[in-house]
């Protein structure tokens, strides 16, 4: 698959869209190939009731025009679009099964097949268990659309095991899985184990029992890890993609070396890119030997 990089752009808030496309050039530039496109409100809650609200893009993201446009520009940079997805099916509605998958299916096709995004990073509490492979295979295994194509899929799963969660999803139907449950090495402080470590004691860039896996600068709170550990910008940015997997997820304004994302961010980025010595140019310059590496 090469070198993937998911460049999270978050809070997308109603009707910011159209400010939002205007980061695409740089976000080209920083060497992504997705874009996370997110909102503060779950895309879907119990999709098998709401199928209304799943879908609705108003409610999501504003106006409609202004997604199809951000869609549009988007892949006018060969960049993807990917978007949460709620795949949830609660245990006590499992008599229900079959209806939900489908619901949560024709949810998906609307978004794949109706508005082009091209894939999405699955929300799930147990997509870490046993049912996960079921409900995966059920979903996705079939193509969509007359062309017969898979969404690209990334799953969340914050399994302390680790080797657990590969081990009942690398056969999945689905192209990452993030993260690496970094909180344990946060508190450790250990930043190579942060960036290296899908278990305690494996390199999951030279593990070919882990190919799927991706790995994520981001902890449970809005610090950013470099933060917590005490560590520059340069620093992170020289293990996360020097020692880290072929795909990582970066979250919007982390390359900037700030916390909170806001309006000022091409300005910022901008006038870092003239700072030899700004975390941006320390991020430009890692990113560009891990994808020629």
């Amino acid at each position: 698959m090469g070198k993937t990089l998911i460049y999270e752009m978050w809070p997308v808030q109603v009707n910011s869209l159209a400010e939002k496309g205007k980061q695409l050039e740089q976000i080209k530039e920083l060497g992504a190939t997705h874009v996370w496109l997110r909102t503060n409100k779950r895309t879907t809650l119990e999709p098998y009731k709401n199928i209304a609200d799943a879908i609705n893009v108003e409610k999501l993201y504003g106006n409609k025009e202004d997604f199809v446009r951000f869609i549009k520009e988007t892949h006018e940079y060969d960049l993807k679009v990917i978007i949460d997805l709620d795949v949830n099916i609660p245990a006590e509605n499992e008599e229900d099964y079959d209806d939900q998958i489908r619901a949560i299916r024709n949810i998906a096709t609307v978004w794949f097949l109706g508005y082009g995004v091209d894939g999405f990073y699955l929300n799930a509490e147990d997509l870490c268990l046993p049912l996960a492979l079921n409900v995966l295979n059920d979903l996705f295994t079939e193509p969509f659309g007359p062309d017969k194509v898979r969404p690209f899929l990334v799953v969340g799963c914050n399994d302390s095991s680790y080797s657990y969660a590969f081990g009942i999803l690398k056969d999945a139907p689905v192209d990452l899985i993030d993260d690496c449950y970094l909180r344990t090495q946060v508190e450790r402080k250990d930043l190579k184990g942060l960036v290296c470590s899908i278990s305690r004691d494996r390199d999951i860039s030279k593990d070919s029992d882990a190919p799927k896996a991706a790995v994520s600068l981001e902890t449970y709170g809005s610090q950013r890890i470099g933060d917590l550990l005490g560590e520059s910008s340069s620093k992170v940015a020289e293990a996360l993609f020097m020692n880290g997997p072929d795909s990582i997820i970066l979250y919007q304004g982390q390359e900037l070396g700030e916390k909170n994302v806001n309006m000022n961010w091409i300005n910022d980025y901008n006038n870092q890119s003239k700072d030899k010595n700004s975390p941006l140019t320390w991020y430009l310059f890692y990113i560009g030997l891990w994808k020629n590496n």
